[in-house]
């Protein structure tokens, strides 16, 4: 009997630790919707919208497209459908982002900084064994200064073409760049378009002019706080401004922004530890545990002991130049730099939208921004980006309309994953994950 009771107690503590998985019906009918289809500031009311075998199977009226057997229903409740969030910028280094991205919206993540645990996740989450949004990952980060880690040191032409083949061999799905000297940056770009992969990141020295970095079409750049040392040397000069714009225009390549990273720097450079609230400090160990804790300690003592050689820098002229571009045609897309100390997997890309709203997109361009802009950067926008026939069934449904209210997304009550339903509990548990709770949801 004690025999049996200790296989009960185990039993139970398995299930309390990797809760149930989202169901995997053999369709899905989501009723009496409001569709935000993407394909122009327009919208779908009071339709019905059917999903088999992970793809969007039919749109239509409510009172027209009917349940039929084996289809489960979902009450819509004149809620908003909408494409499922892509973050484009994220570091992917513990399991519970997986949870918190789902949590707040986000269907599909681009990684910048690869490892083979990434790469099995993406597969896993591919094949249907593992939850989680869509990934897309970079190679390990390549630059100049790590002369004690082969697998990233570009110290010469050699090294940029070798590390080219070798990250597109082994399965990556782009190259992701910081710092590379100039005759390496160019070899790298060019081995890269004979492979071809595409390559993402930094600007690849302050030395090197812009114009000469926009030549080269990486599939997209990543910064505009970088943009703004290299090109306006930190200074707000308006004047400047039209030159800037014109050569990344006429350069097609498409920016993701990371402003909310920049805001929070700010923070740490002008309030230094005051800016360490324990609320702060609380919230950063509750979704990166300990290690959170200690990399934003590091941070700032870097920044105390003048290690770190940050400027302040002018948010709203960022913001400005964020507007410019954007009202100009060039491609912006939301990235954050999320899962290291400063900002949280999730609510870091609703932080990011908030600002790009600040700048003076109206709520369509920030949503689209994160949907359509963001799988045309992905090559993805034939599965990708709009709620339409044939398109991959990643969909958000939210109480309000958000193209009255961009803060009607950050908590959804409704997510279609690759088909897979999850309700508003099943959601509200995941945004409530922990970094305690770090084995929940293993491959299954």
């Amino acid at each position: 009997m004690n025999y049996m009771k200790a296989i009960l107690a185990s039993l139970v503590t398995i299930l309390i630790a990797f809760p149930v998985l989202a169901e995997v019906p053999q369709a899905l009918l989501i009723e009496h919707v409001n569709v935000i289809p993407m394909t122009g500031e327009r919208l779908l009311k009071d339709v019905s919208v059917l999903v088999r075998d992970g793809r969007i199977a039919a749109i239509g009226p409510s009172e027209n497209l009917k349940s039929e057997d084996g289809v489960r229903v979902i009450e819509g409740e004149g809620g908003y459908l909408l494409p499922g969030l892509v973050e484009m910028h994220v570091h992917l280094r513990k399991r519970i982002s997986l949870d918190l991205f789902l949590g707040h919206g986000v269907t599909t993540v681009r990684n910048m900084d690869g490892t083979p645990t990434v790469l099995e996740w993406r597969d896993a989450i591919s094949s249907g064994s593992m939850d989680g949004p869509s990934l897309t990952t970079g190679s390990p980060f390549l630059h100049r200064h790590a002369k004690d880690s082969p697998e990233r040191y570009i110290g010469s032409v050699e090294d940029a073409r070798r590390l080219v083949r070798h990250y597109a061999a082994a399965g990556y799905d782009t190259i992701k760049i910081a710092e590379v000297d100039d005759a390496p940056f160019f070899a790298l770009m060019e081995e890269a378009r004979a492979v071809p992969i595409p390559v993402v990141g930094h600007i690849p020295n302050y030395e090197l002019s812009l114009d000469r970095v926009f030549a080269e079409r990486m599939a997209s750049v990543e910064h505009v706080e970088e943009l703004f040392r290299v090109y306006f040397a930190y200074e707000a000069d308006g004047s400047k401004i039209p030159a800037f714009v014109e050569m990344v225009r006429r350069s097609g390549v498409p920016i993701s922004t990371l402003i909310a990273t920049e805001v929070v720097k700010n923070g740490l450079f002008e309030g230094r530890e005051a800016y360490l609230t324990p609320e702060r400090l609380a919230w950063i160990e509750k979704y990166n545990g300990a290690d959170g804790v200690a990399g934003i300690r590091r941070t700032l003592a870097s920044i105390e002991s003048g290690d770190w050689k940050r400027h302040w820098v002018d948010i709203d002229f960022l913001l400005r130049l964020v507007r410019a571009l954007h009202e100009a045609g060039v491609t912006i897309v939301p990235g954050t730099d999320s899962g290291g100390s400063l900002l949280i997997s999730g609510t870091g890309l609703h932080e990011e939208l908030a600002l790009l709203s600040k700048a003076g997109l109206s709520p369509y361009d920030v949503i689209e921004s994160a949907t359509v802009a963001a799988a045309r950067v992905l090559g993805a926008i034939d599965r990708k980006g709009t709620v339409a026939v044939g398109k991959d069934a990643d969909l958000v449904l939210v109480t309000n309309n958000p193209l009255d209210d961009l803060s009607s997304l950050r908590e959804p009550r409704g997510l279609v994953v690759r088909g897979k339903w999850y309700g508003a509990d099943a959601l509200a548990e995941l945004r409530s994950r922990e970094f305690s709770d770090e084995t929940s949801n293993p491959v299954r």
